[in-house]
């Protein structure tokens, strides 16, 4: 799986590459199912917010999209991840159990 980390008006660029590196790794690395993942991090000027996107690209699927949102990089890392997680696992549901069904179906013919 390719990662490609985006760290836009960052005040420590470097530490949060590493960090959501880590947490991607940790989370989807052993998912064969996914081919990139892109997160981009960028801190409001104004509200001090981050806000985080995540993309996760299936093989031969459409891409699937999660947002964070939090005063703290990180916890806005892990909020984005957590519903990147939800996400795959719905697209692991329908993908996967219309493949078994078609399968089943085919068998009984």
């Amino acid at each position: 799986m390719d990662i490609n980390i985006t760290a836009i008006q960052h005040p420590s660029t470097e530490s949060i590459t590493a960090y959501a590196t880590e947490e991607l790794q940790k989370n989807f690395e052993k998912l064969e199912l996914l081919t990139t993942t892109l997160l981009i991090i960028k801190q409001d000027e104004k509200s001090k917010v981050f806000h985080v996107s995540l993309e996760a690209r299936p093989k031969g699927g459409d891409p699937i999209f999660a947002q964070g949102e939090h005063l703290h990089d990180q916890t806005a890392i892990k909020e984005a991840v957590k519903k990147l997680r939800k996400q795959i696992q719905k697209y692991k549901e329908t993908h996967y159990r219309s493949e078994q069904r078609d399968t089943v179906n085919f068998n009984l013919n």
